[in-house]
């Protein structure tokens, strides 16, 4: 048993002491073999964190190296970079983010504050979901492919709630973060506009696996296009000017894919702003509200409008002779069986599930057994929540949505709180998009088949590290009060 014991405390994390390396055991003879190697490993480590910490004390809202190559590293994460330079370079792997995500957890190792993640109740539900993420796995139906999906999960995305609340240390940090999903916003309009096709009535970018479903790269533009809105309340004009005419890129390109539950998300969201924003923002709303919505009604065509609105719609008792529209009526109530697999194959196997990632293949072989049909075309669940229960059961799930809802309470509290207390004032905007990011996001879940993407554990990091952050500038600035009073 390891006699390591990390230092959870607050005050002696980030200040200048060390962090401890684990005893060598196994008697005096081992100790004497491990030891020079463990104090080799130890002092370069200590020296970069000192010289981290000095950094930090001498420059404390500056942006310092880890946390400029982590914005990076999740600029790349978001808009799927190495997915699109491998596509160019004619199908050949060519590990860009696996090579960023070494040399951020390298940076992780040497940052002074490696257990912040632990000081927010978020880590209790996301541990709880990586503990049983690995169990499915070991008990899947197809091992080889369940292992291919959890190892790099794990090693490379459920992990950057730590990279993140490590390396942020002030509120103006998250700012810059979230600039840089407004550079990943502006990466995927871009290849939208370049590599963005239609078929079927629906638009996508084949081109990134990611965005070939357009279910999933419409959630994609409204959730990265939740921390662009910073823009709008931190930026200058052309800061303001460039964020209004990507927020109409983005609209025209999530109504372009018809995708029906992302054009449900944009209404609820447009519900949320208006009730309950603060004043200023429902009245840019009202104001930018119609010339976003006069700009989609020249952009888009009639048919797309026309599937838009059969999300409203029964699609049994709908007659159509357009075959466009006939798919798209098909598709609705495909989803809606397939759904019904999902809770089948969860009730079935409640304790670990089918597996990671073999939801298709369990669904094929249940309507084999039971029709006697194949494979139907319509394998994905189209709903995240039922995905996980199926494929990691019941425990699974609850620690999925209970990490997901957690979240978006935690980031609305964050907002609350700021609009409340006055030193915080200043950081209302970036809680906003975190709360708007989150709200689009646990909406999404439901009809997407976004589970094993890096945006839930990045949504989930930026908004402890905002948590974090706040707590760390009202307690600067009731010492500089304490410090003026006396």
């Amino acid at each position: 048993m390891s006699r390591f014991r990390p230092d959870f405390n607050a005050a002696n994390i980030g200040q200048g002491g060390s962090i401890a390396l684990p005893r060598p055991m196994g008697g005096a003879k081992g100790s004497k073999l491990v030891k020079p190697l463990m104090e080799a490993v130890r002092k370069p480590i200590a020296a970069a964190q000192d010289r981290i910490a000095e950094f930090n004390r001498a420059y404390p809202e500056r942006i310092g190296g880890i946390l400029a190559f982590l914005g990076v590293y999740l600029t790349f994460q978001m808009a799927a970079v190495g997915e699109l330079i491998s596509a160019l370079a004619g199908g050949a792997y060519i590990p860009v983010v696996g090579v960023m995500a070494a040399i951020a957890s390298l940076a992780y190792l040497v940052s002074r504050d490696m257990f912040a993640f632990f000081r927010t109740s978020l880590w209790k539900p996301w541990i709880l979901f990586g503990i049983w993420f690995v169990l499915s796995t070991a008990f899947s139906t197809y091992l080889t492919g369940s292992f291919a999906t959890m190892w790099p999960y794990i090693l490379r995305t459920f992990v950057l709630p730590w990279f993140i609340c490590a390396a942020v240390s002030r509120a103006k940090h998250i700012r810059y973060l979230l600039y840089c999903g407004a550079a990943a916003q502006g990466v995927i309009l871009l290849i939208c506009t370049i590599w963005g096709t239609y078929q079927g009535g629906r638009f996508f970018v084949p081109i990134v696996a990611a965005f070939g479903n357009p279910n999933d790269l419409a959630l994609t533009l409204l959730v990265i296009g939740s921390f662009m809105l910073l823009l709008l309340y931190r930026g200058k004009f052309f800061r303001k000017t460039l964020c209004f005419i990507a927020s109409a890129a983005t609209l025209i390109f999530v109504f372009r894919t018809g995708s029906r539950a992302n054009f449900m998300t944009v209404l609820f969201v447009a519900g949320v702003v208006l009730l309950f924003a603060p004043l200023r923002a429902r009245l840019t709303a009202l104001i930018i509200g119609p010339v976003l919505a006069a700009i989609l009604v020249v952009a888009l065509p009639a048919s797309t409008w026309t599937r838009l609105t059969f999300v409203f719609l029964d699609p049994t008792g709908v007659n159509t002779d357009d075959p466009t529209l006939q798919g798209a009526l098909g598709s609705q109530v495909a989803r809606t069986e397939l759904q019904l697999r999902a809770i089948q194959l969860s009730v079935r196997n409640p304790l670990f599930g089918v597996g990671p990632s073999t939801f298709a293949d369990q669904v094929e072989r249940l309507t084999r057994l039971e029709l006697g049909l194949g494979r139907s075309g319509w394998q994905q669940a189209h709903n995240a929540y039922l995905e996980v229960a199926a494929e990691m059961g019941i425990p699974g799930f609850i620690a999925f949505t209970w990490s997901m809802l957690a979240a978006l309470v935690m980031a609305i509290k964050s907002m609350r709180r700021c609009s409340r207390e006055p030193a915080l004032r200043d950081y209302f905007a970036q809680s906003l998009c975190l709360s708007l990011a989150a709200s689009v996001y646990t909406l999404g879940l439901y009809f997407s088949n976004f589970t094993y993407y890096s945006f839930m554990p990045i949504i989930i990091g930026l908004i402890s590290a905002n948590a974090l952050a706040l707590n760390r500038e009202a307690q600067l600035a009731r010492e500089i009060e304490a410090a003026q009073a006396s």
